[in-house]
């Protein structure tokens, strides 16, 4: 199916698979990461681009007539999240779903994969706004194709690799999170340089030591980002993933 792959194009305004007047609409609980995506999209697209604070709300902005598209940002992509996109999906069958996630459960995506997706797409946050491969993913939910980050369509083939690794359990945004911790950053600063608010930061963070055993009670905040800095910088393998190409089915 070599025919449905298409490259990641940094701008694809006029590159003639755009949808005239399609509608996306953006849902995503951090305000300053959907007003960035909206903005990007306005001036990077021929889109038209909404936002909604929730999916409930998103759904209430479709129904134009024109191609629309749900742009959904969230932690986890799991049986929750994918069972709220299969009700969205009943009562608007031609709605193309991106989802923008930083982890998905590879088990509860093949359920949903074996009921039939429809235009559905799953990118993976590593903090920084992608927008090439969200463009790309976009375009493809659009056209009515669907297609998987390359990292989530191995995990649904194969299963999760990594399980000796005591970084495996941290998405992709934690580790980059974590990555800034070791450098020594505090927390506001980390927030300003990835465009996340401080609270979200601050959430990430407590799920990394909780996720690498660190205890509050054991510990104090102080020692707990040094034990969690050394055990990121004792990992041979311990950077995030690099973005590669995505692939369409």
């Amino acid at each position: 199916m070599a025919d449905r792959v298409r490259p990641s194009s940094a701008r694809l305004r006029g590159s003639g698979e755009e949808c005239a007047d399609s509608r996306v609409v953006i849902v995503d609980k951090e305000p300053v990461y959907a007003q960035a995506l909206e903005a990007l999209i306005e001036k990077r697209t021929s889109f038209l681009p909404l936002v909604a604070e929730s999916l409930a709300e998103s759904l209430l902005m479709l129904g134009s007539g024109a191609p629309e598209a749900i742009l959904w940002s969230g932690e986890c992509l799991d049986d929750g999240a994918l069972g709220q996109v299969r009700d969205a999906r009943g009562a608007h069958q031609g709605t193309g779903f991106c989802m923008l996630a930083q982890s998905a459960d590879p088990t509860a995506l093949q359920r949903f994969l074996a009921d039939g997706a429809g235009p559905f797409a799953v990118v993976l946050r590593n903090g920084s706004l992608e927008l090439p491969e969200i463009l790309t993913a976009l375009q493809c939910v659009l056209a009515g194709r669907s297609m998987l980050d390359p990292q989530v369509l191995e995990e649904v083939l194969h299963g999760p690799a990594g399980a000796d690794d005591p970084l495996s359990a941290l998405t992709a945004t934690e580790r980059e999170i974590l990555d800034l911790v070791a450098a020594g950053l505090n927390n506001r600063t980390i927030a300003a340089r990835l465009f996340r608010s401080q609270k979200a930061v601050e959430r990430h963070v407590g799920h990394i030591f909780l996720k690498l055993g660190l205890r509050q009670e054991s510990s104090t905040d102080l020692d707990r980002r040094v034990s969690a800095a050394r055990i990121f910088l004792l990992q041979p393998q311990r950077r995030a993933r690099p973005r590669a190409q995505r692939q369409l089915f």
